[in-house]
């Protein structure tokens, strides 16, 4: 009897490590890709903690129990502070009188090569300026005639591999341009959506996927040069595109530290992915945006069988004129 409490004993205790080292890892994921890419899913990891803590409950098992949930409010606390308090409000801040701002970001490959889908789905979005991924020639001439007359202004960057990139916009570029991280090509531009306001300025990117651990060291660096670029403007300013990082990760959050921009999301749950295993889907595609705005929503972009992309609708703080706030 005595071996057996013991051995029951050191069964808990062995649950209770697994249960804390996954935590810590969550929050302190060393430098190498298992451990990286499994912080990725602490959203997911946080439920199932609450998940063990009610099974633990119910078999009386109130040590395991007590671990559980401590481990998952303890990502929870840790989930929260990745976003800046005004993202964790429960409400958007009122409307006001000042020129509001739509943004929409899509990657090609939530189509699966449903041309008109997708130029269905931009055209009903009718946002002002439309950041769109992973365009192949294929998809540039789709997209050109397609959003010709909806969007008549457009910069595009044809690849034949994922990092293709377009912007549309129903407003005419004052300035557009692209620079590179390595041979990754980045979109820069800027819009006057009135006299009131001046220009604003936008950046779309998309990093390489994390395969690796030098991957996720290039996508730091990648994002640390749109920081830097962002961070010399004077003026408003968004950012979009599919980060291939989470908001709680190093790289996103030292991007945030550095640019000074503001996340758009609210939650932690995905906006975009597979209509097959939405439990598995991870938020990896942003907007971010300039303390001269405010976001007034954000979510998802939908067809009739799942998320393909995101949207943000954002307005000039009050009394914003060119470059103040009176």
């Amino acid at each position: 009897m005595k071996s057996f409490i013991l051995n029951s004993l050191s069964v808990q205790a062995f649950i209770g490590l697994l249960i804390v080292l996954g935590m810590i890892f969550c929050i302190f994921p060393p430098d190498h890709i298992l451990f990286k890419s499994g912080a990725n899913f602490t959203v997911q990891i946080m439920l199932v903690y609450l998940a063990l803590g009610l099974v633990f409950l119910a078999l009386r098992q109130k040590n395991l129990m007590f671990v559980s949930f401590l481990s998952c409010a303890v990502l929870c606390l840790f989930l929260r502070e990745s976003f800046d308090e005004s993202q964790t409000r429960s409400f958007y801040p009122k409307l006001n009188q000042e020129r509001k701002i739509e943004i929409a970001h899509f990657n090609v490959s939530a189509f699966n090569d449903d041309y008109e889908q997708m130029l269905k789905v931009i055209r009903e979005s009718e946002v002002d300026l439309v950041s769109i991924q992973e365009v192949t020639p294929d998809w540039n001439f789709f997209l050109r005639e397609g959003l010709a007359e909806s969007y008549p202004f457009s910069k595009t960057v044809v690849r034949i591999d994922f990092h293709g990139l377009a912007v549309y916009s129903k407003h005419p570029f004052i300035r557009i341009d692209t620079f590179h991280f390595e041979e990754i090509p980045n979109i820069i531009g800027s819009i006057e959506v009135d006299s009131t306001h001046g220009e604003v300025f936008f950046v779309t990117s998309h990093t390489e996927p994390p395969v690796s651990q030098a991957a996720y060291q290039r996508i730091e660096e990648h994002m640390g040069v749109v920081a830097s670029i962002v961070s010399k403007l004077k003026a408003p300013v968004f950012t979009m595109g599919d980060y291939n990082v989470v908001p709680w990760s190093v790289e996103l959050q030292a991007f945030r530290l550095k640019s000074k921009l503001n996340n758009s999301r609210r939650n932690f749950t995905p906006t975009a992915g597979s209509a097959a295993m939405p439990f598995f889907d991870i938020p990896i595609d942003h907007i971010f945006y300039s303390d001269d705005f405010q976001c007034v929503s954000f979510g998802p972009v939908s067809n009739e069988t799942a998320s393909v992309g995101i949207r943000g609708k954002f307005q000039f703080k009050y009394k914003y004129v060119k470059g103040s706030i009176k």
